[in-house]
Formats: C-alpha cells, sequence, structure tokens
C-alpha cells in the first residue's frame, strides 16, 4: 500500500517495513542496527567510566558487528539446512544462503561471531588492552541488543508462543493487536504468547544483574572478566526458560512434528552448554588468575 499523499514514502501491506521510494526498509532490521548501536554507546560508556575515550569501542563495533551478522546467518543456515522447514532452499539455490534480509539469524551464532571477532581484534590491533577489561565492558552490552532486536521478531510475527489466553497479558495494550496470528492449517486465529516481550524484560533484568549486582555483592571475590563470562550463563539460563514455551514451527530444522520436539530439546541443551561454558570460564578465571597473584606474592617475597 503507498501513500498517495506521499509518492517517495509507503507502507508495506503487512506491516513489518516501508518504501523509501522504491527501496524496502523493514523494521526487523532497523531493531537489529537500533540494538546495535545502542550496545555500542552504552560499551564506550562504560569504558569511559574505566578512564578510556568515549569512542573507545567505534573502530571494534566496525569488526564484531558484520562478524555477528556473519555467525548469526552461519549459525542459522547450519541448524536449518537443507531449508527451513525442509523445502531444501538452499540446496535448489545456494545463493539463499546470503538472504539475510529475509530473515533468519540464530542470536547464538551472532553472539559467538561478534565476541571472537572482538578478541581477535583487540589481541592483534589493541595490544596495550586488558582483553578481559574490554570484554567485560562490551560483552554485558549484547544483552540490550537483544532487547531491541527482539521486537524485530514482534513486527515480524515470528517466534512467538505456544496459544495462550490473552487475558494474561491485557497489560500490553495495543502490542496484544499482532499477537493475534493465523494459522492455514487449521483456518484459526489465536493469541500466542509474546515471548519477544518475555525475553526483553529478562534480558533488562540481567543486563542489571550482571553490570551492577553481580560487581556489588560478589566485591570480595569478583575478578575482571566475570561480568563477560556471566553473559553467557546469562543467555543460557533464558534459552532453557523460554524454548520449551515457543511454538514448535520456530525450532530451527523443524520440518516435521518428530523433528520439532526433538530440535525443542536440542535447544534446551544448547541453553546448558552456554551455562556450563560460562560457569567453567569463571572458575578458570579465578583459579588463573589466583595462581597468577600467588607467583607474584612468591617472587616479590624471595626479592
Amino acid at each position: 500500500m503507498i501513500l498517495a499523499t506521499n509518492p517517495m514514502f509507503g507502507w508495506m501491506d503487512n506491516g513489518v517495513g516501508f518504501y523509501f521510494f522504491t527501496l524496502p526498509i523493514r523494521w526487523y532490521a532497523i531493531c537489529i542496527i537500533t540494538g546495535a548501536v545502542l550496545a555500542l554507546l552504552a560499551s564506550n560508556y562504560r569504558a569511559h567510566k574505566r578512564g578510556l575515550p568515549r569512542d573507545v569501542f567505534n573502530s571494534l563495533f566496525l569488526i564484531a558487528f558484520p562478524a555477528g551478522i556473519i555467525g548469526a546467518r552461519i549459525w542459522y543456515v547450519i541448524a536449518t539446512w537443507p531449508g527451513p522447514g525442509g523445502n531444501y532452499e538452499y540446496t535448489t539455490n545456494f545463493w539463499n544462503v546470503f538472504k539475510i534480509w529475509e530473515g533468519g539469524l540464530a542470536i547464538q551464532g551472532g553472539a559467538i561471531g561478534g565476541v571472537l571477532a572482538g578478541i581477535l581484534f583487540l589481541i592483534f590491533r589493541r595490544k596495550g588492552w586488558d582483553v578481559l577489561d574490554a570484554l567485560d565492558c562490551a560483552i554485558p552490552t549484547i544483552l540490550i541488543g537483544q532487547i531491541i532486536g527482539r521486537w524485530g521478531n514482534y513486527v515480524n510475527q515470528e517466534v512467538y508462543g505456544l496459544a495462550v489466553s490473552e487475558q494474561a497479558w491485557g497489560f500490553l495494550g495495543i502490542i496484544n493487536q499482532r499477537m493475534y496470528i493465523y494459522s492455514p492449517s487449521d483456518s484459526s486465529t489465536l493469541y500466542r504468547a509474546p515471548l519477544f516481550f518475555l525475553e526483553a524484560i529478562m534480558n533488562v533484568g540481567g543486563y542489571f544483574f550482571i553490570t551492577r549486582i553481580i560487581p556489588i555483592c560478589f566485591s570480595k571475590f569478583y575478578k575482571t572478566g566475570d561480568q563477560a563470562f556471566s553473559y553467557f550463563i546469562w543467555y543460557g539460563l533464558i534459552r532453557m526458560v523460554l524454548e520449551p514455551l515457543r511454538d514448535t514451527q520456530f525450532n530451527m530444522g523443524a520440518d516435521t512434528p518428530q523433528a520439532a520436539a526433538t530440535n525443542n530439546m536440542q535447544a534446551m541443551w544448547m541453553g546448558l552448554v552456554f551455562v556450563i561454558a560460562g560457569i567453567v570460564a569463571i572458575v578458570a578465571n579465578h583459579l588463573i588468575r589466583a595462581k597468577i597473584d600467588q607467583r607474584k606474592s612468591h617472587s616479590t617475597n624471595s626479592n
């Protein structure tokens, strides 16, 4: 539907975006980019509070953000091969693998790809930085990006939950309009649990827990790097809580009900892997630092 009053601008009929001249602009992309920019600003702010320049992460962002997009797409493609719903769209036309503008990004791959690229950038291009200190400033802010990015799922009417009563979600007001989802299989329109909202709220709590509560409550035992590793624990817990509530058609690689149920369990196990990896990283961080401090103390006493 093109607005007659302005030939340069028009809304898409399904509400997922708008046209600028003939260029389609999707709200999903706007949400992803906005979330990434806000995460960058938060990272710079956190670094500045530690005495670093306000734009300290700008160069790293130019590497980590596209690496995160690539990682998110690679994870999604691998998980849905040979195509979402088993439709073989990747094998029949390999170019479909690169069509990220049509959706299909996995946060797990995005986090891993962005973090790995950031670490490599710090090691090879910012040799004077404390890598763990930099990661503490940046990695928790990924939650901010996820908070905004999940609204893209809302606009696209995807990755929603099971059918529930709207009464429990009446406080969402006008937001509920897009949570009524039409199902072509039985021609029904049912209200679906707004998982995007649940995850956004949990990520808000997670950000303040990691960046505020952990350093304060565990100040005696806190070590640089704990905030960064705690992100992976929090992310894994969220996946373990929300995956059972997700509509099974959005389980990656779910082309049959049996595969959907299996992949739901796989997603929960993957969440557990993130939790365990975060815990192991924190424990290793403390043990290694304790060993280093012990050696320094022994060397000082010897002199």
